[in-house]
């Protein structure tokens, strides 16, 4: 009885929602909103890879005083506005008693990051990456060489944000998966320096926007896009109304497949 009742008024909000995304078009999006997400993410990360150089600075990590080689302590942290092209960002930028630390990623009266290292800072959120390449990704943040050991304290620092991100819960339905993309370029050390971001976000049945999930597509196949959706429904995503994309049709099978054929929206 509970399903009887259900079709006609999911039948009505996909109406409603088709008749809303041909009048509004690329509009579907509130870009405050996205704007809001971004910067948090990016602030998130940021202030845990600004601790991680402290770390290396101190040569010890916070609460680990065994291995503790120096008189010179943490000393706090003062707040700093950066801007980015999603807002001004809030970052804690760490102290230390001697004031010997100089932080590399946001320097010292640096007040402003390019929209390029936006880019490469979303990324990292992808689910997909390997030790490898989150490594690559975080060496390309930086403009000078950074030793081994930061850069394997920051790709854990880094899986550690990335993974309590991941598993937050998510809606049981959304009505609209709105599938985005956006390319950045790191060291040319490969043959193909550019990489392509996919952003799956979700439009609940109440209108608010939701990044379910941040991707970088390694084959071009269905394949990927169904274990990513797989993925979704495994954690608690039963159900899409409408899907709307730019991207080729293969992500569109994906969706026919994991959740039923649905209808598809083209921007």
């Amino acid at each position: 009885m509970k399903n009887e009742t259900y079709m006609p008024i999911k039948t009505a909000i996909r109406d409603f929602l088709c008749t809303y995304i041909k009048k509004h078009g690329n509009k579907l999006l509130d870009e405050m909103h996205m704007k809001a997400t971004r910067s948090d993410m990016i602030s998130v990360l940021v202030n845990g890879i600004l601790d991680e150089e402290m770390d290396a600075v101190l040569g010890y990590s916070r609460y680990d005083n065994r291995n503790k080689d120096t008189k010179n302590i943490r000393n706090g942290h003062f707040i700093k506005y950066i801007h980015t092209s999603a807002g001004d960002i809030k970052i804690n930028m760490p102290r230390d008693r001697q004031g010997k630390f100089e932080p590399v990623i946001i320097k010292k009266y640096q007040n402003s990051i390019n929209y390029g290292m936006e880019k490469k800072l979303i990324s990292l959120y992808a689910e997909n990456l390997s030790d490898l390449e989150m490594e690559d990704q975080v060496r390309s943040l930086y403009e000078e060489e950074i030793s081994k050991q930061l850069a394997d304290s920051i790709r854990e620092k880094v899986r550690s944000v990335m993974s309590n991100w991941q598993q937050r819960p998510l809606k049981e339905v959304y009505a609209v998966a709105f599938l985005d993309s956006m390319s950045y370029y790191i060291k040319p050390e490969g043959t193909d320096p550019k990489r392509t971001v996919y952003m799956l976000y979700g439009i609940t049945l109440n209108g608010c926007n939701e990044l379910l999930g941040v991707y970088i597509k390694k084959e071009d196949q269905t394949e990927f896009w169904i274990k990513i959706l797989e993925r979704l429904k495994n954690r608690g995503v039963k159900d899409i109304l409408i899907s709307c994309t730019e991207a080729p049709d293969k992500f569109i099978r994906a969706v026919d497949e994991v959740y039923g054929e649905k209808i598809h929206k083209n921007l």
